[in-house]
């Protein structure tokens, strides 16, 4: 008895995409046009520009991969072929790109059974900063129905520098906001941060708001929210304090933006003690429908660079030990870019952060120019998870 070895989607998928490449440039060549100009193409063979464009992509596209979202549908593809026939292809080039057409879609029914599938297959093989793009988007504009909110960013800065009184020991202040939050319908409370240390050491916390005059809501910085703000709920947990949102009005008339604040001396410790070495963790939890994350880390001049710095996310909003199993990480990959020191940290993703930020160097005592901004920017940040970026601790001397 033999076996017939399956072939592996990628190699397969990529093959019939490949034989469907060839077998479109040999009947551009036999009407004499060229594909990859297609709004000539578009008006010689009075063909819709958006189909043409599609065969251009699928013609012109570097890796085969990257064409798969291009392919026409079946009955785009028979409008395409009767132009091509008219214009005088033969019909043995016609029915080269039939039979290419139909082992792709044979290639479809034995690996994923629909073309949506496919997308979504493809979605999670990217190899850039595209990857799960689209099935994030999915998640974002689902759960937004699903739960009747949304934000269209979630903010986080978090800050490091060591303690002026004691260098083994780093002061951090961690802001977090939410830009234009959006009730689709009356919602109860809703959890929304989680502000507090996030350490497995049983130490003393100096906790200060960024905001002294704030007494009705600590940690809220009201001048820079925006909008019909509602009731915030704290709820203190160990270390860490809760907040929830309450109700308020539904639509655009009940639209509001918001920042939080705290400043922690003394938080934890600089070196680690341990001789097989350590790592630092910052976390940013998204806990509601989101459109854009910003998360900027600044990092005193001192303590610049963060060595081997790393992003990963979490399927899970937090964690109260700041640590998380490698099972709950998801494969989505967004580069840390270094703004500089003293960076212009201004950005349309957030409202008054300019401001924010400056009014934290000032609360803290620091000079914006002693400081280096790292920014993380990630489109349809999956809820929940938490979005963390960790760095090697360096050994005591």
């Amino acid at each position: 008895m033999s076996t017939i070895e399956q072939p592996q989607f990628e190699t397969d998928c990529r093959e019939s995409v490949q034989d469907l490449r060839g077998a479109l440039l040999g009947l551009f060549q036999e009407v004499g046009s060229d594909p990859t100009k297609p709004q000539d193409v578009a008006r010689r063979f009075k063909l819709n520009k958006n189909l043409t464009w599609k065969v251009a992509k699928i013609v012109g596209s570097r890796d085969a991969m990257d064409a798969v979202n291009q392919i026409p549908g079946a009955s785009g593809m028979t409008i395409f072929l009767k132009a091509m026939s008219n214009a005088g292809a033969s019909d043995k080039a016609i029915d080269r790109v039939s039979r290419a057409m139909d082992r792709y879609e044979q290639m479809i029914e034995i690996h994923v059974g629909d073309r949506a599938s496919l997308e979504l297959m493809l979605d999670g093989m990217a190899s850039d900063q595209t990857k799960l793009l689209k099935s994030r988007k999915l998640v974002y504009q689902g759960n937004t129905g699903l739960w009747g909110v949304q934000a269209q960013t979630r903010v986080t800065a978090q800050f490091i520098a060591p303690n002026a009184e004691d260098p083994t020991k780093l002061d951090t202040i961690q802001i977090a906001g939410l830009q234009h939050v959006r009730r689709l319908r009356p919602i109860p409370r809703w959890n929304v941060f989680r502000i507090g240390r996030f350490t497995l050491e049983d130490l003393v916390t100096n906790r200060a708001p960024l905001d002294p005059d704030e007494v009705d809501c600590p940690g809220l910085m009201r001048s820079f929210c925006d909008g019909p703000m509602p009731e915030i709920h704290i709820d203190e947990q160990g270390d860490g304090l809760i907040y929830e949102l309450g109700d308020g009005p539904v639509g655009r008339t009940g639209e509001f933006s918001c920042y939080f604040g705290y400043m922690h001396r003394s938080f934890v410790n600089r070196y680690t003690a341990s001789e097989s070495g350590g790592r630092g963790s910052m976390f940013s939890a998204v806990s509601m429908p989101v459109r854009t994350l910003l998360f900027d880390v600044f990092v005193h001049r001192d303590l610049y660079p963060l060595v081997d710095a790393q992003v990963a996310v979490y399927g899970k909003p937090w964690s109260s030990t700041g640590s998380f199993d490698e099972h709950a990480k998801l494969p989505i990959d967004e580069p840390l870019l270094d703004l500089g020191r003293g960076a212009n940290v201004s950005t349309p993703l957030a409202d008054h952060y300019p401001s924010v930020i400056t009014q934290a160097h000032e609360q803290a005592g620091w000079e914006p120019d002693d400081f280096h901004c790292l920014r993380l920017v990630v489109e349809y940040p999956p809820m929940p998870s938490a979005i963390g970026v960790s760095f090697e601790l360096p050994k005591a001397t």
